[in-house]
């Protein structure tokens, strides 16, 4: 257990902490635990999340193809940090919040991280926020909340949701964890031993069928291209329509 006194983050109070994988320094350095020694619902976790951060990635190529081909969208450019391709997580962090626990605003933008953060809810609901930096905004203005529920899947791609915009997660219940995963760049480990150790501590062991995911009766798990041009088409003719009625009102 981390008491408050040694957090970073003022408002965060009893945490209890467990990395696994390619170290990580959440606030305090945190020893990382090599997935070998991971329980297979850790793996199982892990699994999950790779697996939804792959069908983010692909919806996101989907859609953003779809709206390229739109008349209205045609100039639509993708940012550089939006990649094309998933990077596997190598890391897995842990922590359980008690009783109005909650960490402050922050982002996950270190430059020893890939584009791509995924977090698994388990327990009490929570209140997720995001707001923009005032570097960007002038000040700093609440752009998205969203409850997340037991058993929720959050993925974050592109690491300028992190140059622009802070979130935190206020946990509503008793108790929350909440499971996260991570990229973490090993090339940018300057330490010969101790990048040979995160390489080590990285590599994934077998697990059940129980805990493996996804499951061959889960399908693909996302959109078709198809799905995502429907969706970018209907999206554009209700913006359109929108528009037209408000030059109507003002008429």
């Amino acid at each position: 257990m981390i008491p408050q006194e040694t957090l970073a983050f003022k408002e965060s109070r009893r945490f209890i902490l467990d990395n696994w994988g390619a170290p990580y320094k959440f606030a305090v350095n945190v020893h990382s635990k090599p997935f070998s020694e991971a329980p297979d619902s850790v793996i199982g976790a892990l699994k999950r999340m790779q697996w939804a951060g792959q069908t983010s990635v692909a919806i996101t190529n989907d859609a953003m193809d779809a709206y390229a081909q739109l008349p209205d969208y045609s100039e639509m450019a993708r940012c550089a940090t939006l990649t094309e391709d998933f990077a596997d997580f190598n890391e897995l962090l842990s922590i359980g919040y008690m009783e109005e626990d909650k960490i402050s605003y922050h982002d996950d933008g270190e430059d020893t991280l890939g584009p791509t953060v995924a977090t698994l809810s388990l327990g009490s609901p929570a209140l997720m926020t995001f707001k923009m930096k005032k570097a960007y905004a002038g000040k700093e203005k609440k752009a998205l909340q969203l409850t997340i529920f037991h058993g929720d899947l959050v993925v974050m791609h592109g690491t300028r949701i992190h140059q622009a915009y802070l979130h935190e997660v206020v946990p509503k219940g008793k108790r929350r964890f909440a499971l996260t995963c991570r990229k973490i760049v090993l090339e940018n480990i300057e330490d010969d031993d101790i990048r040979a150790e995160a390489v080590q501590n990285s590599m994934l062991p077998e697990v059940s069928q129980l805990w493996d995911y996804p499951k061959a009766e889960d399908g693909e798990g996302r959109e078709t291209t198809a799905h995502s041009s429907k969706r970018a088409a209907d999206e554009s003719q209700s913006t359109t329509s929108r528009a037209a009625k408000r030059c109507k009102t003002t008429a």
